[in-house]
């Protein structure tokens, strides 16, 4: 009986322990394009919040408008890393993207700051 009871506690903590373990985040797979596997790791287990900053990142830190068809640029692979050089500290940067219209909107690094404080 004693053997029994020790078995159903031990399960019973790796039920509770798998419950309350947070999931890692999934990862935009425009991460991995800049970063290797072994920085990925690092980050994931040292700076977990790191991954939903990145995230946040590489899908919602700008805004594309202009028409849904776009023959000039694959907006599902969209990759904001290009324009990181025009974003600017204190004010949302507006960037033409293609002949079909589209512009970029990205995010003041402030704002950026102030988003990652939440995630």
């Amino acid at each position: 009986m004693r053997v029994l009871s020790g078995c159903l506690f031990f399960l019973l903590s790796i039920s509770i322990a798998a419950q309350t373990t947070t999931p890692t985040p999934e990862l935009d797979f425009r991460i991995k394009k800049h970063y290797t596997d072994a920085q990925i790791a690092e980050i994931t287990l040292k700076h977990p919040a790191k991954i939903k900053q990145l995230n946040f990142y590489f899908r919602k830190s700008y805004v594309i408008l202009g028409p849904k068809k776009c023959e000039t640029i694959d907006l599902e692979k969209f990759d904001v890393m290009d324009y990181e050089t025009y974003r600017k500290m204190d004010e949302r940067v507006i960037v033409g993207l293609s002949r079909e219209g589209h512009i970029l909107e990205l995010l003041s690094i402030k704002e950026l700051q102030e988003i990652y404080k939440d995630l």
